[in-house]
């Protein structure tokens, strides 16, 4: 039975579940959304040059309010997120960057990660840059509030040199890429 005092925290998960389902995919910019439990995932490509040496990409994730996932170092507890682009088609190297985490304060410590929304810059760098690239990823990444969900994305994208409307998006997040 579930108490009146849940019934907030409901209703916003089954809303950014129907919201996260009916989001528009871009034309071919976009994969679908993969909407997990807690949190929901896709592919998104900036505008690329013909025969350009690489493409970027980007992993965006959207969390419910209040919830977190995690830096490549998740600090006192916690699993960062793996990419896995594997079986991907005409992908010499696809190089995931990270934006600027937060440091996050709870009850296990203090963890480094991002809240409510992220996106991942990735370069990708094709075998032939004369043939299409197929993007896909298997993501697995863990999602927390009180508790942690262990949450997964699967995405395919085909990555050309149409325009997009993420440009901005992507170019933001590579902005927030610490500089070595």
């Amino acid at each position: 039975m579930t108490s009146s005092r849940d019934f907030p925290l409901a209703a916003a998960s089954v809303l950014a579940v129907v919201l996260f389902a009916q989001a528009p995919a871009h034309a071919e910019s976009a994969s679908q959304w993969d909407v997990d439990i807690r949190a929901a995932s896709r592919l998104i490509a900036a505008t690329a040059k013909a025969g350009a040496a690489h493409y970027r990409v980007g992993v965006e994730l959207r969390m419910d309010p209040g919830w977190h996932t995690y830096w490549r170092y998740p600090g006192d507890s916690g699993v960062p997120p793996t990419f896995d682009f594997g079986d991907s088609n005409n992908v010499r190297s696809a190089k995931v960057l990270y934006p600027a985490p937060q440091a996050i304060t709870d009850e296990s410590g203090t963890i480094i990660g991002y809240t409510d929304h992220v996106i991942f810059p990735v370069v990708v760098t094709p075998r032939d840059s004369a043939k299409p690239v197929r993007l896909k990823l298997d993501l697995q990444y863990a999602v927390c509030r009180k508790i942690c969900v262990p949450s997964q994305g699967h995405h395919d994208l085909t990555l050309d040199s149409k325009p997009s409307d993420f440009d901005r998006d992507i170019a933001g997040a590579m902005a927030s890429v610490p500089k070595d």
